[in-house]
């Protein structure tokens, strides 16, 4: 027992120097820890100073090639801070063009417009085909109000936007040229989509629109946009069995010729979701968007890009100042409005075409092929 003191002290004495040791090494990351929080927070205020800098330069270049212009005589055109330098202005519609471009501009962007404009447009009017162009953009001087605005439109370009935001919506967002177009156009979508989401969304449920619409970012949304006949046609015009492999073809038979549910869902899944048939594109979602943003007035794109990692309802809410349901009733609503309208046939046309239809018939039977032997 004497002699057995001595080994338990060394222990003990071990044991303590190991807690010591873990004690100071907590300490140690702890203090790394605090070190690199400052050095986060550094980094972040340098960002902010360099963003602030950028800008200014941006400012100051716009001024001095405004201040440049006009010792030239070059008598900018300019409707907010939208400034737009011609060499023809009065041979073409620049004014109201200029004023209507950014209207929409201001409208859709907000205060991110002004980024967008930072430097004037410049534009070279266009006499003659063979006229040389060293300086803008040529403009023919036939050009119309609406096709000017656009061309400054395309100029001008889109804001960037987060990757979620764009993974949902499929692009940056547009501004909306000619609503009734759009509206025609996302009608005809919900009309021939052939998902019973969207189906039920132009009967008027609003929860159809919500999942047609795929607001909830779900990466499995076949599961309630389809139904299992919708599915099987989602893997048929998706894929070709000659273009798959040994097991991939077999998950694809059993899918489309023998009618198995579970085998179009695995199939779907194994599918990049890219690929994968939407109900309604990028054009309904970005009239979606053009709707929130009309209905939070001042200030709502601005909302909408505030919170990248928020979910795209809530991004929706807070621009609109409007809850989901109210933005997808207003959309559903101008969508349902803008039904194309049918086209009339008239009785000289329509005898016309019975007509044409009789004489085929009537070749028809003559052929070879419908005589009985």
């Amino acid at each position: 027992m004497c002699r057995a003191w001595p080994v338990a002290v060394a222990l003990s004495l071990l044991a303590a120097h190991g807690v010591a040791g873990q004690t100071l090494d907590t300490a140690h990351l702890h203090r790394r820890a605090d070190s690199l929080l400052v050095l986060w927070r550094e980094a972040n205020t340098l960002g902010e100073v360099q963003q602030a800098v950028r800008d200014v330069r941006r400012q100051k270049s716009a001024q001095i090639t405004r201040a440049t212009a006009a010792l030239r005589g070059e008598h900018p055109v300019q409707a907010g801070d939208l400034i737009v330098i011609a060499d023809y202005p009065d041979s073409i519609p620049l004014r109201e063009a200029v004023a209507r471009a950014w209207g929409m501009l201001s409208t859709t962007y907000g205060g991110s417009a002004t980024a967008l404009v930072a430097q004037p447009i410049r534009l070279t009017v266009v006499f003659d085909e063979r006229q040389l162009v060293t300086d803008g953009r040529r403009v023919p001087h036939r050009v119309t109000v609406d096709e000017l605005e656009r061309t400054l439109l395309g100029m001008t370009g889109q804001p960037r936007v987060d990757a979620r935001f764009s993974r949902w919506l499929g692009n940056t967002v547009h501004p909306v040229f000619d609503t009734a177009a759009e509206r025609g156009a996302v009608y005809l979508q919900l009309v021939t989509a052939g998902a019973s989401a969207a189906t039920a969304c132009f009967q008027g449920s609003i929860a159809g629109c919500t999942t047609a619409l795929q607001l909830s970012e779900d990466s499995e949304f076949y599961l309630t946009v389809y139904d299992a006949a919708q599915r099987r046609g989602a893997v048929a015009s998706g894929r070709t069995a000659d273009m798959l492999g040994p097991t991939e073809r077999a998950t694809y038979v059993r899918c489309v010729d023998d009618h198995v549910d579970s085998a179009c869902v695995e199939f779907l899944r194994g599918m990049p979701l890219p690929q994968i048939p939407q109900p309604l594109n990028f054009q309904a979602r970005n009239l979606l968007v053009s709707t929130a943003v009309q209905l939070g007035g001042a200030g709502a794109y601005d909302r909408l890009m505030a919170d990248t990692s928020a979910p795209v309802i809530g991004r929706l809410e807070r621009a609109a100042n409007q809850p989901i349901d109210r933005v997808v009733t207003t959309w559903r609503a101008a969508v349902i409005a803008g039904r194309p309208p049918a086209t009339a046939v008239s009785p000289g046309e329509g005898l016309l075409a019975v007509g044409w239809m009789g004489l085929i018939a009537f070749g028809a039977i003559r052929s070879t092929r419908w005589r009985l032997t």
